[in-house]
């Protein structure tokens, strides 16, 4: 609006020797009013300066930082084949053991296919047979060699003979590779018969059972997931002037929460050297011990720079 009316007085050059005073003081008030402007800008900048000094003493000076303990390991188990649910012998909370029966699923064909596969695979019939008929074919071909050498045979019935060795040998090989695929064929179905059956890779919990028995699951459908609790992961986002201070393969104590409510010992696994420019922070993991996996994960803990400073334990 002041524009206007410096705009409105200045444009006309019939004005009166009062609006050209007028015209002078309205410049002079806006030239005031950018500069306040300016200097009021200067003081938001020089508070924010201050205010982000005193967050980085505050963090520099015993700030506490919060994380949560979670499995080391979790872990989603998938179906490899397509098949039905047919028994679920684990419910969630449920401690187990590696290699235990989580999930089977119907494996009544797969087991008929086995038995099929088992019996050619130790078929030795046609093997012997073979084997049978080059070792008369040889027996053949040395008496027709010696009634040769005495003039009772031709030489066209030796070679004759020959070549029925020959034909002998190349029957026994290929039963002999006939055996060696059968045998192959029943390593792969009895693998097949080993998918049926989904098992745990680790000694953990059920944390959740996710299909029900009589679904119907393809591969990559998730079935159950397995959480390892024989140590835990606690991860923070710690300010960076207290990077280059933690040492890893060090141990420093973290304040747990509810409702394990003591102090415990963690080993620092990883500290990121890519720094998070935004927030002013790095990432940092730490291991913590968990024998017969007695603490559940989910607890709260700190880590405060008193910690920092003690360099462990």
């Amino acid at each position: 609006m002041i524009y206007m009316i410096v705009h409105r007085i200045t444009v006309s050059p019939r004005r009166t020797q009062r609006n050209t005073e007028e015209t002078t003081f309205l410049r002079l008030f806006i030239n005031i009013h950018h500069r306040a402007f300016r200097i009021r800008n200067l003081s938001i900048t020089v508070l924010l300066i201050a205010l982000f000094l005193g967050v980085a003493h505050a963090a520099d000076s015993g700030a506490v930082v919060k994380g949560v303990a979670r499995p080391a390991h979790r872990i989603e188990l998938n179906s490899q084949i397509t098949g039905r649910v047919a028994a679920i012998p684990v419910h969630d909370g449920d401690r187990v053991r590696k290699d235990e029966l989580l999930v089977q699923l119907d494996d009544t064909q797969q087991k008929a296919t086995v038995a099929m596969a088992d019996a050619q695979a130790k078929a030795q019939a046609r093997l012997k047979g073979a084997e049978l008929r080059l070792a008369e074919a040889k027996v053949v071909l040395e008496r027709l060699k010696t009634a040769l050498d005495q003039g009772a045979a031709g030489e066209w019935e030796v070679r004759r003979a020959e070549l029925q060795v020959k034909l002998a040998e190349m029957e026994l090989l290929s039963e002999v590779e006939e055996k060696i695929k059968n045998e192959a064929q029943l390593a792969v179905e009895q693998e097949r018969l080993v998918q049926h059956g989904i098992r745990s890779p680790v000694d953990g919990v059920v944390r959740k059972v996710v299909a029900e028995p009589g679904q119907t699951v393809s591969p990559g459908t998730p079935v159950i997931e397995v959480v390892d609790l024989s140590s835990l992961k606690a991860e923070f986002f710690l300010p960076v002037v207290w990077y280059g201070r933690l040492r890893v393969g060090e141990e420093y104590l973290l304040d747990a929460g509810e409702p394990v409510n003591r102090k415990l010992a963690a080993r620092l696994e990883s500290a990121d050297r890519v720094l998070d420019s935004a927030s002013q922070t790095f990432r940092a993991v730490f291991r913590i011990p968990n024998p017969r996996g007695r603490l559940a994960a989910g607890f709260q803990l700190s880590f405060s720079q008193e910690r920092v400073r003690g360099g462990g334990r």
